[in-house]
């Protein structure tokens, strides 16, 4: 999302002064900024105007901030969501990640808070894949989102051209079954991008113009760097924890994921490409199974466990060289377990 065109926000929040606050705070910075007191009226700015990123409050009359979540995807799948709120509303923020939310940030917040927030998704390298097929994106959001990438997938080649266009994405993937209009990607996308043909089994070459590659995960390895940054995924159910880790790990230059369990961890076949893994003993039912499971992966990074204050260590933890910090303890400490290894 680099690039010399303005970022434009959308702040929606049915609290006047927190919109005004903030919108000044942003424009001040050298954002261009639009705001509603609304879900509805929010979704209407989307279909008008190209949003890079979008602030939502979590409590809105009508249209709360998860269901404007979920129509904005639809609708403009390039705006990242960050959710804010003031409440203990843990459904609704465990359901807005589970939608794509890129945060969720506890009210009152401090404004570096927001600050850091929107240069970590600016600074993010976009990957634009253009396909129909379901499962190719999930296999793209799946192992270019936890090394870096903001990864937006279109299946309309009109509008992802005119994405390509606008937003300039470094990567552009694009299906075998839009191999003729590739050309057109690459023109779209300019200088800024390299664009690559992407399928099951292409044998012959595609031209001068664009790279190609078979869809297997050794083929795309090649692309899975970060510009030398180091990668961490954090495994929390908590979810504003998680986020305030998440902020000061990003401040320190980590590329960083958060996942709301074992599950989702796994599906998103994070394990092997992280430098560091984070892990809340609550949001694992067996620690030593979950460990066990990392390693069998052939994953080479730290395991650091988050464990109540009186949980001891298990010998079989241990053996797996697991690391561990105990509550209560601050971003600080768990940065500097880190930098010593």
């Amino acid at each position: 999302m680099s690039g010399e065109k303005k970022i434009n926000i959308l702040i929606a929040d049915d609290e006047e002064g927190l919109r005004f606050s903030l919108a000044s705070i942003l424009e001040m910075e050298g954002y261009d900024v639009k705001t509603a007191e609304d879900g509805a009226s929010a979704l209407e700015l989307v279909k008008e105007n190209d949003f890079d990123i979008a602030f939502f409050d979590i409590r809105m009359p009508g249209m709360n901030g998860v269901e404007a979540l979920k129509n904005i995807k639809v609708a403009s799948p390039e705006t990242v969501v960050v959710i804010m709120t003031a409440y203990a509303m843990n459904d609704l923020i465990k359901e807005a990640v589970r939608e794509g939310a890129f945060a969720c940030i506890s009210k009152p917040f401090e404004i570096d808070d927001i600050l850091n927030t929107v240069k970590e998704i600016i600074s993010k390298r976009m990957a634009l894949v253009i396909t129909s097929d379901a499962s190719v994106a999930d296999f793209f959001n799946a192992n270019f989102a936890t090394c870096g990438f903001f990864v937006v997938c279109e299946s309309d080649l009109n509008k992802a051209l005119r994405l390509a266009e606008r937003r300039k994405p470094e990567l552009v993937f694009i299906d075998a079954a839009y191999r003729g209009s590739a050309s057109s990607v690459s023109s779209a996308a300019g200088s800024y991008s390299k664009v690559v043909l992407i399928g099951q089994d292409l044998q012959e070459s595609p031209g001068a113009a664009f790279k190609h590659i078979s869809l297997s995960k050794s083929a795309v390895s090649e692309f899975l760097q970060s510009d030398g940054k180091k990668n961490a995924s954090i495994v929390s159910g908590d979810t504003i924890n998680s986020n305030n880790l998440k902020l000061a790990l990003t401040a320190k230059g980590y590329d960083t994921s958060v996942f709301n369990g074992e599950d989702a961890f796994f599906k998103g076949r994070a394990a092997g490409n992280c430098d560091f893994i984070i892990i809340d003993s609550e949001a694992s039912a067996d620690p030593e199974k979950f460990c066990s499971r990392i390693r069998q992966c052939g994953a080479a990074g730290v395991i650091i466990f988050i464990f109540d204050y009186n949980t001891p260590l298990s010998e079989e933890l241990k053996k797996l060289d697991v690391l561990f910090l105990q509550r209560p303890f601050d971003s600080k400490d768990v940065i500097k377990l880190m930098e010593r290894q």
